[in-house]
């Protein structure tokens, strides 16, 4: 059986899709099989699909290619055990399994990849794009004018990199940037993480958008921006008169003050002077908590720039410089992490296997690297298992055998090769041979 996890953009696991036959399309619409919902992904994108036991993928004809272990896919290629497939801002690792140790099973006719149920969106509303449609399919989902942002918004009143969706399990917050025309929920500028709720209508710059569930359609006409028609007379007559109340309401208001503005002068004079101490610390601590919640959404810029900040007033500020040392400290982790993607890409296994490692338990990249190194081990256990076996099924020998048992010590549980060791150790050069029995016992003794 074969088993295909995916993970998102953030490196988090958004599902896992399991078959054993048949042929499946991966695209960002539906009508296909595995629907990955993000704009980086064609309509239809690829298929994979099994020919023989033996898993393929094909090119579907997409925009940005599919890369296979690093290599762009130029035309169908087969899929090894533990490949890795990148689709758009979606990475696939491909998994086999023996289907005498667990039985097949085949993948859900439509399959649409989300982290969790109540995928939600944003539809623009009031201009002339309205109706197009964001899905917030990511953990942050960035906002902003650069193509490096999730929602690439072309438009001057947007900020490089203007605010923020956040998802957390079931919620959604946004949280603006410190972008130069704001944010806003409901008409209310956005000064700290808001939680959104369905119907909120959200506006980035001059750019407005309605927050809804994917399955929900939007009233365009509803959000429409009332324009002025006709009734010119009416409006004069309604602005002369609105001047007017004005102007008698002032004119009240002065009479009043005229009369009393020397008691009130006096009054003034006779009332005791308080003198309101700010806490020169209230600004710094506002400052530091907002530091702690772009770290914990991973900002780990933002993060850094606030708690500088704080430092760079008061360099002993509590909590201050230990935020500042674990964000820097988490940014080399996730340096760290990507370096070791790029070195599996290369093919240097041992060397990404000995980066990923590099990655403490305490750092919020810990989980992501621990799935890398499964990868890693499942990928040398393969090579090691498929070179040997190759070699031994020419002419069995302790050097073959040695590396089979390569594989078992990268995968222990792999029953596939101890089966294969059992039947070497049957066969009749084995028998012939006392040095060759010995090194295979000794291999089935060292994994029981």
């Amino acid at each position: 059986m074969y088993t295909l996890i995916i993970e998102d953009r953030s490196g988090n696991v958004a599902d896992e899709v399991s078959f054993d036959q048949g042929s499946y399309t991966i695209g960002r619409v539906e009508g296909n099989d595995i629907i990955l919902p993000s704009h980086s992904v064609s309509r239809q994108h690829a298929r994979i699909f099994i020919q023989e036991g033996r898993c393929f993928i094909d090119d579907l004809g997409s925009a940005n290619g599919v890369m296979v272990d690093g290599q762009l896919l130029v035309q169908r290629m087969e899929l090894r055990n533990a490949a890795q497939v990148r689709i758009g801002d979606y990475t696939l690792y491909l998994e086999y399994q023996d289907p005498s140790v667990d039985g097949g099973q085949d993948v859900l006719r439509t399959h649409i990849v989300t982290n969790e149920e109540g995928t939600f969106k944003l539809v623009r509303v009031g201009d002339m794009f309205a109706g197009e449609e964001f899905s917030l399919t990511e953990a942050v989902n960035t906002i902003g004018r650069t193509d490096d942002n999730f929602i690439l918004l072309s438009d001057p009143s947007i900020s490089r990199n203007h605010a923020q969706v956040i998802k957390e399990g079931m919620a959604f917050k946004v949280i603006d940037l410190g972008s130069s025309n704001g944010t806003r929920v409901n008409g209310k500028l956005v000064r700290e993480v808001t939680l959104l709720r369905n119907g909120d209508e959200v506006q980035f710059g001059n750019i407005r958008f309605v927050f809804t569930t994917i399955e929900q359609a939007v009233n365009l006409a509803a959000y429409a921006r009332r324009r002025n028609s006709g009734g010119g007379g009416s409006a004069v007559i309604i602005v002369v008169s609105t001047i007017l109340v004005i102007v008698i309401v002032v004119g009240v208001a002065l009479a009043i003050w005229a009369i009393s503005d020397r008691g009130s002068a006096k009054r003034e004079a006779e009332k005791p002077q308080v003198v309101v101490r700010q806490d020169p610390t209230a600004e710094l601590r506002i400052k530091l908590e907002e530091a702690q919640t772009l770290a914990d959404m991973q900002n780990w810029a933002g993060a850094a720039r606030l708690a500088e900040d704080v430092l760079a007033v008061d360099a002993t500020f509590p909590g201050a410089a230990e935020l500042l040392a674990k964000v820097g400290a988490e940014q080399e982790h996730f340096r760290i992490l990507n370096s070791g993607d790029d070195i599996m890409l290369e093919g240097r296994f041992m060397d990404a296997r000995d980066e990923f490692m590099r990655i403490p338990e305490s750092s919020v990249y810990h989980a992501r690297a621990v799935r890398k190194l499964e990868t890693i081990l499942q990928r040398l256990a393969t090579d090691a298992y498929s070179e040997g076996k190759l070699a031994c099924d020419r002419e069995p020998a302790t050097a073959c055998v040695a590396r089979v048992c390569e594989s078992l010590a990268f995968n222990p549980r792999d029953e596939k090769v101890k089966r294969y060791l059992q039947t070497l150790l049957s066969s009749r050069e084995a028998k012939k041979s006392a040095e060759l029995r010995d090194a295979i016992q000794a291999c089935l003794d060292a994994h029981p």
